[in-house]
Parts: C-alpha cells; structure tokens; sequence
C-alpha cells in the first residue's frame, strides 16, 4: 500500500508542476486573473492522486 501511495503522489505531483508551468508561460503578460486556475489545478490534482492511488491498489 506504501508503494501504491508514494507512486499515485510522484504521478499527481508531475501533473500539478507540468500544468503549473504551462499556466505561468500563459500568464507571462499578466494580464490574466489565476487564482480559479489555480483552485481548479488543486482540485484536479487531488483527484488525479485519488484514481492513481486506486488503481495502483487494485493492481496489487
């Protein structure tokens, strides 16, 4: 189960710091409000670890 956690952690942590990047280079001018991006990145993150932790433990 600890090998399940730590592997559905590193996947949702590489999404958050990929679609993180991608919203800094389009909000390079700064003309963009990012905070409801940001909220929603959270949100998709905290899922993305919640289905990658349950397949991991079914697999195993």
């Amino acid at each position: 189960m600890k090998k399940a956690l730590i592997k559905a952690l590193i996947k949702a942590l590489q999404y958050l710091l990929l679609a993180t990047v991608i919203l800094v280079i389009l909000n390079f001018r700064g003309d963009m409000n990012i905070t409801p991006y940001i909220i929603a990145l959270v949100i998709l993150t905290i899922a993305k670890f919640l289905i990658h932790f349950f397949i991991e433990k079914k697999k195993r």
